[in-house]
């Protein structure tokens, strides 16, 4: 019996077909983990991105750089001292919004050691009017609302009136655990960093702590801010774009906001927005 070329080429062809589809299953079926595993990658990435949309930055410790409150009062038409005493709103606005939103820290530059400079009448009013009025007017609400106050700063600069006022205030409220509400009174980074570091230098000298032992824990340690967290967002009104020796140990991976409205001009709203500015950062630490 005569067998056809075209029957045999066929024959041939179904053949490789076979083999083919015997060998593309098995393949498959080998490499069938690695596209569930792929899928499911695909399928967690995109819920992650959507959960990271929906997510919301954790604020643990707001910093606020009070600035602007001359500016606002001669802009005004009228004296420094009617700014600071309207830049008490602001910080009362500050402080409500921490407690509504559960923000455990708020840290607010008052007073830096550089501001010294100023004229004597201004000081006085600062010291003798604006603190005394705080502490009447506001210690008995931050207290039943449970913050704490702790003043920050080179007590051995602190003038002779706000001594017994910052003693009152910080022993009234040391037992409050809702909120810190923290003060930097003639406070200034750098003069912070070199305070530690001749307390460190002492004790290595007198043998109370080795060389090897010194790193940014102990450091830490030494400041006059010792056991504040660092800042997670510090906010600067004015306008001015630098930290003007505010916290500088601790403001490494701060995320700043820089704002051109003055401090007394600021309301509750406004603030409300800054602070959900924060939700927009992503946060690196140096990654």
């Amino acid at each position: 019996m005569k067998i056809s070329f075209f029957l045999i080429l066929r024959v041939f062809l179904y053949s490789i077909i076979a083999l083919c589809a015997v060998w593309g299953a098995g393949h498959f079926y080998s490499e069938i983990p690695y596209y569930i595993k792929t899928i499911r990658y695909l399928r967690n990435s995109n819920s992650e991105q959507v959960s990271d949309k929906n997510k919301q930055q954790v604020l643990n410790h707001v910093g606020i750089i009070m600035d602007g409150n001359r500016r606002w009062a001669k802009q005004q038409g009228l004296k420094p001292q009617c700014g600071h005493k309207k830049g008490c709103d602001p910080l009362r606005y500050s402080i409500e919004l921490c407690l509504e939103r559960s923000i455990p820290y708020l840290t607010v530059y008052a007073f830096s050691l550089e501001n010294f400079k100023r004229s004597k009448e201004e000081l006085d009013y600062l010291f003798g009017v604006i603190a005394k009025e705080l502490v009447s007017t506001d210690l008995l609400k931050l207290y039943d609302r449970g913050v704490r106050v702790r003043v920050y700063g080179d007590r051995a600069q602190f003038p002779d009136q706000l001594i017994s006022l910052i003693a009152e205030v910080e022993e009234k409220t040391k037992n409050n655990t809702t909120m810190q509400l923290g003060i930097l009174v003639c406070y200034g980074g750098q003069q912070e960093i070199v305070a530690a570091t001749k307390k460190i230098a002492a004790d290595v000298a007198a043998g109370k702590v080795a060389i090897e032992s010194i790193d940014e824990k102990l450091f830490e340690t030494y400041l006059w801010t010792a056991g504040l967290p660092t800042p997670d967002l510090i906010i600067r009104t004015g306008g001015a774009k630098r930290l003007s020796n505010f916290l500088t140990y601790k403001s490494a991976y701060s995320e700043i906001l820089f704002v051109d409205d003055f401090w007394p001009s600021m309301s509750k709203e406004r603030l409300g927005k800054i602070l959900d500015e924060f939700n927009k950062v992503e946060r690196r630490y140096g990654a």
